[in-house]
């Protein structure tokens, strides 16, 4: 999982959330695209980004739930002490409680992405908004992004500050670890900004399931940098699979990789369905790269292979 550094801090006013928990559901009314009358995608060349007109979210099934269950909650000390043992009665805990929320996968379908919503304060400063995405990125074993985060029925704990998966938790469960392990861990995630900072409020922005469903707002535009990011990195690998098959020189397949490098640089940062096409490309051709490097051009068509053998992205609100 990463935090999602790219995306724009708004200054907002507070919002407030009424309710035991906050449940993802919907969030607008929209009239949801017809599936048949959708075009085919269109296989592109290395200078066209295959970055479609994005679609609007709309309602979901209820059982596309995430829930986010905050420490005010009714249930909150039942269920952190169920997945969590002592961590609740580990000193560090009392300094950080209002600023932990529990996220659950309610639904029988992996979670591949999601997107937090805090609004937090600093003393005698103005409330900010931060989005903060949970996913995976592309590693070489990893090729793309996406993959599961939170399976049925898991939960985990997060701050805006930073998060406490149950795999970190019970790597800290071993014979004569566990309270130190976890009273290290508050203390070190305790201090500078959250410390300095209030958790005002929290909200999940939207969910990417493994069934391709999305649901949520989406106002830090989850769709389009899933979409995009994935179908860059594809896109890539494609492009870099019919250049060994078309027989390049070891020098051809590395100038081609540091092209595509340079383009994704120049358009890093752009919040446009092109510029986050050709910068997820970029970063592919990065890996890939590495990967050429390492193993040479055996390891490349390898890796590749793993790219392309996923179909390209398209979510379904």
């Amino acid at each position: 999982m990463r935090t999602w550094i790219k995306l724009t801090v708004l200054i907002l006013g507070i919002v407030t959330i009424t309710g035991v928990a906050a449940t993802i559901r919907n969030v607008r009314k929209v009239e949801k695209a017809n599936e048949a009358t959708r075009a085919p995608a269109k296989e592109v060349s290395d200078t066209a980004a295959t970055a479609s007109k994005p679609s609007t979210i709309a309602a979901q099934p209820d059982d596309h739930v995430l829930r986010l269950v905050k420490s005010t909650d009714s249930d909150f000390d039942a269920m952190l002490d169920s997945e969590y043992p002592d961590l609740r009665t580990t000193p560090g805990f009392d300094q950080v409680r209002s600023k932990v929320v529990i996220v659950q996968n309610q639904s029988p379908h992996a979670i591949h992405a999601f997107v937090m919503k805090w609004t937090v304060q600093e003393a005698g400063g103005s409330p900010q908004v931060i989005f903060t995405p949970y996913m995976k990125t592309p590693t070489p074993d990893h090729v793309l992004t996406g993959g599961r985060v939170l399976g049925a029925n898991e939960i985990t704990v997060l701050s805006p500050w930073f998060a406490l998966s149950k795999s970190q938790f019970r790597g800290g469960q071993g014979k004569n670890r566990s309270a130190h392990a976890s009273a290290s861990f508050l203390n070190a995630n305790g201090r500078g900004a959250a410390k300095d900072n209030t958790l005002v409020n929290s909200s999940v922005d939207s969910v990417v399931f493994g069934d391709r469903r999305i649901v949520g707002a989406d106002e830090a535009k989850m769709l389009d940098h899933f979409e995009c990011e994935r179908n860059g990195q594809h896109d890539e690998g494609v492009s870099i699979m019919r250049a060994i098959k078309d027989g390049a020189t070891d020098q051809q397949i590395n100038d081609k990789l540091n092209a595509h490098i340079q383009k994704g640089r120049s358009t890093s940062g752009g919040t446009d369905r092109e510029s986050l096409y050709f910068s997820a490309r970029g970063s592919e051709a990065q890996m890939l790269l590495q990967v050429f490097k390492q193993g040479g051009k055996a390891r490349l068509e390898k890796t590749a292979n793993k790219v392309i053998n996923f179909r390209q992205t398209r979510l379904v609100p």
